[in-house]
């Protein structure tokens, strides 16, 4: 209705910063900016902006008796909070792990996948909050 499209358009008029610790080239912070850029939202510098992406990025090397891959774990926290208030306004986790030949090659498969997950689980944590706000 016509109150939710004119909310939904004052709120597009906010911006998210992003910012990632553990981060390799810049992929996690690119991958979590596009859950509030692909919703409309201008992207702002996190120290300026009220609202932001913040993205926490472990990766480890796991070792598996008996197999001679190498294998990566990932652990990644994400959370698009309120500055302000310190809100967490949609929490989001995940975690796996890859193996390849050399430790090189199976990080570079966990951030992928890593990726991956921020692109369609968090896309879509933000859009059901924004159904869940735009809804009032």
């Amino acid at each position: 209705d016509k109150r939710r499209a004119e909310q939904l358009k004052r709120a597009q008029n906010l911006a998210f910063g992003v910012a990632a610790t553990g981060d390799r080239e810049d992929r996690i912070k690119t991958a979590t900016s596009q859950a509030p850029a692909k919703s409309g939202f201008k992207m702002a510098e996190a120290a300026t902006s009220r609202y932001a992406v913040v993205a926490k990025m472990d990766l480890s090397e796991v070792v598996l008796k008996g197999n001679d891959n190498k294998f990566a774990r990932y652990v990644l926290d994400v959370q698009i909070k309120d500055i302000k208030t310190d809100a967490v306004l949609v929490p989001f986790s995940d975690n796996g792990r890859s193996g390849q030949a050399t430790m090189a090659e199976a990080e570079s498969r966990a951030l992928r996948s890593a990726e991956s997950a921020i692109k369609e689980k968090l896309g879509k944590a933000f859009a059901d909050y924004l159904a869940t706000y735009t809804a009032k």
